[in-house]
């Protein structure tokens, strides 16, 4: 039975995936607009209450935030840099324990024990020196969309393990919303 229940979550899992790539075409040809941009904090960056159930959604240096308030956004966009800083923050924080790469996304070369961190967007990326350092800024793109695809994938292996157990996902997948449900039951 739980064979059979595996084999339905995955066919359902890539009908829904079909199905999403089927409508994001469809937004596109008619000029909509594209799904958002990935963010992965459920809280404010500015006083950490709850950002998740009504935000302020607004950019800064095309980068999006989302506050819990007006009045938050207000500081936010007085001292940016601060603010965005304090969002690089985050995002370490939020997806380092779970970065879903072993080998840098410019080199190949396995990451080691030290990797420099640093944030595109709202993204961490780990990587093994300097040069690829360089490398990545003349185009993050790519590295950016191949790191959103195995984020993908470790959410979809955490689901179908968690439909093994008997069990929710131990992984977190680009933020602190799982843990957030985890603290909610």
């Amino acid at each position: 039975m739980r064979a059979v229940n595996v084999f339905l979550m995955a066919l359902a899992l890539v009908v829904a995936g079909s199905l999403i790539a089927f409508a994001e075409g469809e937004q596109k040809a008619k000029g909509e607009k594209e799904k958002k941009p990935f963010y992965p904090f459920t809280t404010c960056p500015v006083d950490a209450r709850d950002s998740v159930s009504d935000p302020v959604e607004f950019e800064v240096d095309g980068r999006e935030v989302r506050t819990c308030s007006v009045g938050c956004k207000a500081k936010v966009l007085k001292d940016s840099k601060k603010w965005l800083n304090k969002l690089d923050g985050m995002a370490i924080a939020e997806q380092d324990e779970h970065y879903p790469l072993m080998e840098c996304p410019v080199s190949g070369k396995e990451l080691g024990d030290k990797p420099m961190k640093i944030t595109e967007g709202n993204y961490l990326v780990k990587l093994c020196s300097a040069g690829c350092e360089k490398k990545f800024k003349k185009d993050p793109r790519a590295t950016i969309t191949e790191l959103s695809e195995f984020w993908y994938d470790k959410a979809l292996d955490d689901v179908l393990d968690a439909i093994m157990s008997d069990d929710k996902p131990n992984g977190n997948w680009g933020g602190s919303l799982w843990d957030k449900n985890k603290q909610d039951k």
